[in-house]
């Protein structure tokens, strides 16, 4: 077996181009609001999107998500709207009613779940229960 060359150590200077900082601290939710608790998607003019609105300090992501209530239950997210904050922290977001494949979600419950996330990947959510029911 080969010895391997000794490497210098590293000045201070050098380490500094690395340094390497850890936050492991969601952001700060200043306000997070809904436009109502239902959501009536059948072309009418009238209740066919609902608006999540939010804010947090250190915020620069945002994901939105549907999912169906069962017993009580959130379950697989159908629909997920996602995006980069305005550069004050602050998002809104309408939903319309409808999953990822562009299919209309079943009416029903629905938990929409707003998180803010800041750039380490931390996030941190804020949740409303909505019911979806186009015969409205």
């Amino acid at each position: 077996m080969k010895d391997c060359p000794a490497i210098p150590a590293a000045t201070a200077a050098q380490l500094a181009r690395y340094a390497v900082t850890i936050d492991p601290l969601p952001p700060t939710v200043g306000t997070a609001t809904i436009s109502g608790v239902a959501l009536s998607p059948n072309g009418d003019g009238r209740s066919d999107t609902i608006t999540a609105s939010g804010g947090g300090v250190d915020a620069t992501r945002w994901a939105l998500r549907a999912a169906p209530i069962v017993d009580g239950v959130a379950g697989a997210a159908v629909r997920t709207i996602s995006g980069a904050t305005r550069k004050d922290g602050s998002v809104t977001v309408a939903w319309d009613g409808r999953a990822d494949d562009g299919s209309e979600v079943p009416d029903g419950p629905i938990r929409l779940t707003l998180r803010l996330m800041d750039a380490a990947g931390n996030g941190a959510d804020s949740s409303w229960d909505v019911a979806l029911d186009r015969r409205v």
